[in-house]
């Protein structure tokens, strides 16, 4: 069988390296990193160790250059910052279009509830539209947080002070999920013919905040000091800007609270053979000392 051959634009990133392990991992992918133009990192070599092939440092800015790069590749995968994608991932299609790949897959990986991606664009269909311009196949994954996201103050979750800031209820679910394991998930479908012009969405586990508190106090072994907010009903979103941690914080406390971070029909169940860690042993290992 011949191997797909993919390119991960952001294949040193956080979410990306996991993305492009997990493909290594499967031997159907034949994996690139378009490398970009100043960087360089510890994980690129890593990556390259584990087979990963790299092009030449490639400017995004320049259209030639990205065409040069994606030359022979079946799947374009984005996995560029968040920030970085109004400006660059519809350069990255297009130049995937000339080059005469056939799919990609935009740099989502977030709920894909429609009003949480009202809350994170500005314009929740400027993803659609930059693959449909360019004619070509398309997977969107969408995910629920990563495990690491969950012990950080953007969260609500101090561990340094041993604070953590909770809204509402703290009762509503979070769909939350191992990068890692997101990238087998990725690995597993895309050589699926489900996988052609298809949105899924998976999870690893799902988890409250009151839960979340009460794991990492078992785990790290030092109680929380846990302040309550109360939920304003006239609280506007406004996650598609930079804003303080602890604004993010409220930000996602009150969309945590409508319901939005939850995933009603997780499509786990297409790919069983992709067996997720569960939360709580991600927490052990991690804060366990």
């Amino acid at each position: 069988m011949t191997r797909i051959r993919i390119i991960v634009a952001g294949g040193t990133g956080n979410v990306g390296s996991n993305i492009v392990r997990a493909l290594l991992a499967d031997k159907d992918y034949e994996v690139t990193i378009l490398r970009r133009v100043g960087s360089q990192s510890k994980r690129l070599d890593e990556l390259r160790a584990l087979g990963a092939k790299v092009t030449s440092a490639v400017d995004y800015n320049r259209h030639a250059e990205l065409v040069q790069a994606m030359q022979n590749t079946d799947i374009l995968i984005s996995a560029i910052d968040f920030f970085a994608i109004p400006e660059y991932q519809p350069k990255l299609f297009r130049a995937a279009k000339e080059a005469g790949v056939r799919r990609v897959v935009p740099s989502d990986y977030s709920q894909g509830t429609a009003a949480m991606q009202k809350t994170m664009y500005k314009d929740p269909d400027v993803v659609m539209r930059s693959i449909s311009d360019v004619g070509l196949e398309y997977t969107r994954y969408f995910c629920g947080w990563f495990y690491d996201f969950l012990l950080t103050k953007e969260v609500g979750i101090d561990l340094e002070h041993h604070k953590a800031l909770v809204y509402g209820s703290g009762e509503m679910d979070v769909s939350v999920i191992q990068q890692y394991d997101l990238g087998c998930y990725i690995a597993a479908s895309l050589k699926d013919p489900r996988s052609t012009n298809a949105v899924f969405h998976f999870q690893g586990d799902a988890v409250t905040y009151r839960q979340l508190v009460a794991l990492v106090e078992k785990y790290s072994g030092t109680p929380m000091a846990i302040t309550w907010k109360s939920l304003d009903p006239a609280y506007t979103f406004r996650y598609h800007g930079h804003i303080p941690e602890e604004e993010q914080a409220c930000e996602l406390g009150h969309a945590t609270e409508q319901g939005l971070l939850a995933l009603d029909k997780p499509d786990n169940d297409l790919f069983p053979s992709v067996q997720c860690l569960p939360l709580e042993t991600y927490l052990a290992n991690t804060l366990v000392k």
